[in-house]
């Protein structure tokens, strides 16, 4: 598959709408099987605020439960850790000025490992942890800046009050949709006690920062907190990971939600006794373990080989396929920092050389939707008018042409003066090893070579190339992305506040019309008014080409035919959790 970074958005976790119960566990049967799960790359680490791959929060969403999750159905935010929704009121705070308020409670019965009760400490450390300056990826941070301050009940160590100056977009989804963390565990020595929330809140890049921060930053991004004590309230905890083979969770006897009947709630399910996860890059070994009997459920499959399965025939061991829409699209990202790429004439000629109609065709099997844009296909405010662009080589020859290349030397090459200098027009193009990605920077570069466009294919290890990405270290690169649920905010992948190594622009793109626009976005709560700003977005993005949108797939999923799963619409396609018996 083409890799899958984590850039546009954190909330990718699930959640159903039910009203929990209780019941006895004693009149349900216990699966008491280990499931055997194929992953196609190593998670970078198990810490939510610090991790970056799919991988990651694929295996983090069984280890930690966050406030709320989105309903896999109508993608509602709905109660996990929660009693109830939350309570969102406007306060006046004079001149002219209003704030928003947010009021919740942690469910009572909700519990850490040692039996502790879940509160609102635990809730402002998680907020906190995220903010202090060195933490190794401000992705949260981006996020939780929205918030002004948090306040906890003196009477009440469950209630909590979070205050934003703002109707933010995605304010409910900030304060509720993260990953609650232990404080108990994770600053055992109250590293943080003494900061308050408006303090770390309201530090800046430059700000001087003290020795108790520093300290903090340097445990917290340790591997001891990302491989080793990996502990939240989730159902299921960390046995043991075997680097680049297997990562192995069991699912915890005395869990705070054992109790309840969400036999309708995915996130509070724990069907299976074990879940084992093989770290498999290839395809065809996963596939092929799945018909020895070596995996219970294999996805990530490629179109060709789920074409394949199709026609796999085994009584003794049969197999189940699942091939539900996703949440996902793929691009190829453009370095637009490289002088070569800089130029949205030369960006526009390059998306003339993809022919997206061949590559849904013969690398998807029809199993994909064209998109000109971040926004998802299936969504209310996708710009269905904005038509991708067409495979047309004249077109890209005119293109090019008007940027100023030409072939000067006639080494077939096109090149052009700059700054004195002769810059020929050849680029890298990076990609993990996987066929599929290989499969998308092939056709690009046969077209590519047609036009006097030097594109030299190059296949990495995903984290190197993900490195190389967030460095700026690249031309042009085959990524995938998770649009959310809710509603989307563009600010950490497309504003030029997030521009560097720091940042999540990973095309290094500044435009002012679209930070405008993006500023304008996120403060709308009028539901027409946001989808005409989402309409000046994509165009926006669609005229200037910082990126080459390609398309958004199905899933594929095979499944050991004696179980049944839940699928969804949210990456990875599946809930592990409720892997049960036919």
């Amino acid at each position: 598959m083409l890799p899958t970074s984590k850039c546009l958005t954190l909330f990718t976790i699930l959640g159903t709408l039910f009203l929990l119960s209780c019941s006895n566990p004693n009149d349900q049967e216990v699966f008491s099987e280990q499931v055997r799960i194929r992953i196609n790359q190593a998670p970078d680490r198990l810490n939510p605020i610090l991790s970056s791959y799919a991988s990651s929060v694929q295996i983090e969403r069984w280890l930690f439960n966050a406030l709320q999750e989105y309903d896999p159905t109508t993608m509602v935010m709905t109660p996990v850790l929660l009693e109830e929704s939350p309570q969102i009121s406007t306060l006046d705070v004079g001149n002219g000025k209003s704030a928003t308020q947010v009021d919740f409670r942690i469910r009572s019965d909700a519990r850490w490992d040692n039996g502790e009760p879940i509160t609102g400490r635990d809730y402002l450390f998680t907020m906190k942890a995220c903010l202090v300056p060195d933490i190794e990826n401000s992705s949260w941070k981006n996020f939780v800046s929205q918030i002004t301050d948090i306040r906890l009940d003196d009477e009440d160590s469950q209630s909590v009050s979070v205050l934003a100056n703002e109707a933010y977009m995605q304010l409910e989804e900030i304060i509720t949709g993260f990953s609650v963390y232990p404080e108990y565990v994770y600053d055992s020595a109250g590293l943080l006690q003494d900061y308050s929330f408006k303090y770390l809140v309201g530090l800046s890049a430059d700000s001087a920062v003290d020795e108790n921060l520093r300290v903090f930053a340097k445990q917290f991004n340790s591997a001891e907190f990302s491989r080793e004590n990996v502990i939240g309230s989730g159902a299921y905890e960390l046995i043991e990971w075997k680097s680049q083979q297997s990562i192995l969770l069991r699912r915890k006897d005395n869990w705070w939600g054992n109790d309840l009947d969400a036999s309708n709630h995915p996130f509070l399910r724990a069907e299976p006794a074990e879940l084992l996860y093989y770290i498999i890059p290839d395809e065809q070994t996963a596939i092929t373990s799945l018909k020895d009997g070596a995996l219970d459920l294999v996805s990530e499959i490629t179109p060709e080989q789920f074409q394949e399965l199709k026609k796999y025939q085994n009584s003794e061991r049969p197999i189940e396929l699942f091939a539900p829409s996703i949440l996902q699209y793929y691009y190829i990202a453009c370095n637009t920092q490289r002088a070569a790429l800089s130029d949205p004439l030369t960006r526009k000629a390059l998306a003339h050389l993809i022919d997206i109609k061949l590559m849904i065709e013969e690398l998807f099997y029809n199993e994909a939707l064209p998109t000109i844009g971040p926004l998802h296909p299936t969504k209310n405010a996708y710009a269905s008018d904005l038509e991708p662009y067409g495979y047309d080589l004249s077109k890209a020859r005119s293109l090019l042409a008007e940027a100023g290349w030409s072939d000067s030397d006639q080494d077939g090459i096109l090149d052009r003066r700059r700054q004195g200098a002769l810059e020929k027009l050849e680029l890298k193009i990076n990609t993990t090893r996987s066929q599929l990605g290989q499969d998308v920077a092939t056709l690009l570069k046969q077209a590519a070579e047609r036009v006097g466009v030097s594109l030299e294919l190059n296949p990495m290890d995903t984290r190197a190339m993900l490195q190389d990405v967030r460095a700026g270290d690249y031309d042009l690169a085959c990524l995938a992305a998770r649009p959310p649920a809710g509603n989307y905010d563009p600010y950490p992948n497309w504003h030029s506040d997030n521009v560097g190594a720091n940042g999540n622009n990973f095309c290094n793109f500044s435009n002012a019309a679209l930070d405008q626009t993006i500023e304008k976005l996120r403060l709308t709560t009028d539901d027409k008014e946001r989808d005409l700003l989402y309409y000046q977005f994509q165009k926006i993005l669609h005229d200037e080409q910082p990126a080459i949108f390609l398309v958004a797939p199905s899933t594929r999923i095979a499944l050991n035919g004696k179980y049944k799963v839940l699928t969804s619409i949210l990456k990875p396609g599946y809930f592990e959790n409720t892997i049960a018996p036919l």
